[in-house]
C-alpha cells in the first residue's frame, strides 16, 4: 500500500512562544485524520504524526470507467514533524477547517546562551 506525504508549513512565533503547523488535507473530515504524539525509538526524538486517508471522488465501477486526468492525490497519507522534547499530549491543539489541519503547541524557552553552529569535516570515501 502506497502512503504519500502531505504538505506542511511550520511557523515558530517567538513572541507567543508557539509553534503552528498547517497541513494540506483537502476533502478530509475530522473523523478521517489522526494526530498523534510519538517518540522515534532509535533517536528518541519526539514527533507529531498526522495520518489519514483522502477518498477518491471517482466511483469507478464499470470496466470501461476511466479518469482522463487526475492531478490530486488520493489514498493514505502520513507526515511526521519533529517537535520540542518536552511537549505533552495536553499541550497540543488541533483544528481542521477548509482543508487545512492546523496544529499548535508551545515552544520551550530559548537556550541561553545560544549554542554556536559546529561544522563537521566531510571526507572522501566510506566512513
Amino acid at each position: 500500500v502506497k502512503v504519500y506525504r502531505i504538505h506542511a508549513d511550520i511557523c515558530c512565533d517567538s513572541t507567543s512562544r508557539t509553534m503552528t503547523i498547517m497541513f494540506e488535507v483537502p476533502g478530509v473530515k475530522p473523523a478521517d485524520v489522526n494526530v498523534a504524539l510519538s517518540t522515534e525509538p532509535h533517536t528518541r526524538i519526539k514527533q507529531l504524526v498526522v495520518t489519514g486517508n483522502i477518498s477518491s471522488p471517482w466511483p469507478l465501477t464499470a470496466p470501461d470507467d476511466i479518469v482522463l486526468s487526475c492531478e490530486r492525490k488520493f489514498g493514505s497519507f502520513r507526515r511526521g514533524i519533529s517537535i520540542p522534547s518536552g511537549t505533552t499530549l495536553a499541550d497540543i491543539k488541533a483544528h481542521l477547517q477548509d482543508g487545512i489541519l492546523t496544529v499548535r503547541l508551545p515552544l520551550p524557552p530559548p537556550a541561553i546562551p545560544q549554542e554556536p553552529v559546529q561544522y563537521i569535516t566531510v571526507t572522501h570515501g566510506y566512513v
